[in-house]
């Protein structure tokens, strides 16, 4: 009596299942690619957009600087006028370089109007205390400081000491122009 035993035939595999499956997460991740896609299609500006953008913007940048450069004044430069200081021939020596450096340039101020007349006289009683402060700011200069094209920190010694040496804040601003620097 052996009751013979028949292997279980195994359930066939549905096939269908598995694969419905896999197609509705490809269906899904499709989706998501396409909404995405479509986002930035309409989102993300076009390189042309850009491109105008870029240009309007410096043409209202270059617009700008032609009105300032046409001689529009401010609130800060209007009222103000040129006073001459003097033209500067100096030499410094360069003992780190065994050289020396001829410098030459003219100094000028800019002063308000109701203040020129006595700023003039200021100068004229103390122009050799003028011209030795000068100095003394250009030979303890850095050469950095010589080379920076604005000469920005030398004028604002120059501005200070000046202001000081006058004993009041008539000098607005210091103009140095033919600024020449030769190593020799």
């Amino acid at each position: 009596m052996a009751e013979e035993q028949q292997p279980e035939e195994a359930a066939p595999a549905s096939g269908g299942s598995g694969m419905l499956g896999k197609l509705m997460i490809a269906g899904f991740m499709g989706f998501v690619i396409l909404t995405e896609c479509l986002l930035a299609y309409f989102w993300i500006p076009s390189a042309d957009d850009i491109a105008a953008r870029a240009q309007a913007k410096i043409a209202d940048d270059m617009a700008q600087r032609n009105e300032d450069d046409l001689g529009v004044e401010s609130a800060e430069t209007a009222g103000l006028v040129e006073v001459d200081f003097g033209e500067f021939n100096i030499t410094a020596a360069q003992p780190s370089t065994n050289s020396s450096l001829r410098i030459d340039f003219i100094v000028a101020g800019t002063v308000a109007k109701e203040n020129k007349d006595k700023v003039e006289e200021l100068f004229e009683a103390k122009k050799y205390r003028f011209a030795t402060n000068v100095e003394y700011v250009i030979r303890n200069a850095e050469i950095s400081e010589l080379n920076d094209p604005g000469l920005g920190l030398i004028q604002r010694q120059i501005l200070t000491k000046s202001n000081r040496l006058f004993g009041e804040t008539l000098v607005k601003e210091i103009l140095i122009t033919g600024f020449s620097l030769v190593d020799q």
